[in-house]
């Protein structure tokens, strides 16, 4: 494939300024179409939101460079505010800080979301969130 294939036809990009860098949000409409994205080596995924909305999934990841993951928190949600307005993202960021703060770098409640925080280096973080469409409209 060639990069900006096939799969940019799936794909919306938009750009967020979080705090003094830009983000790019990436949406996908299926998990084959993220794993094309993933692929193309021309494409730079560091601050980066990628959402796959597949079936009943919402699926949202971002890798960052910055020493802190309360920074890495705080511009996940900040670009899922607009991207996934069905989202409570200023209760989740709240929740997934406290919860770091507190040891806690992960949570999963076994069915219906997962997220993690997850250092990559001294100065990098990737930030995730599983959550299913019908948790968000319960």
């Amino acid at each position: 494939m060639q990069p900006g294939g096939a799969f940019k036809a799936a794909a919306s990009c938009k750009l967020i300024k979080g705090g003094f860098i830009m983000i790019r949000v990436r949406s996908f409409t299926s998990q084959d179409d993220f794993e094309n994205f993933i692929d193309d080596v021309n494409e730079n995924k560091w601050e980066t939101v990628t959402i796959v909305r597949e079936n009943d999934n919402i699926a949202c990841d971002i890798f960052t460079d910055c020493k802190s993951y309360k920074t890495a928190i705080k511009r996940f949600f900040k670009a899922l505010s607009e991207a996934v307005p069905e989202l409570d993202c200023k209760s989740e960021c709240e929740g997934m800080l406290e919860s770091c703060e507190n040891g806690y770098f992960n949570s999963n409640n076994g069915s219906t979301w997962f997220w993690g925080v997850e250092s990559i280096d001294e100065c990098g973080w990737c930030v995730f969130l599983n959550v299913k469409k019908s948790y968000l409209e319960s």
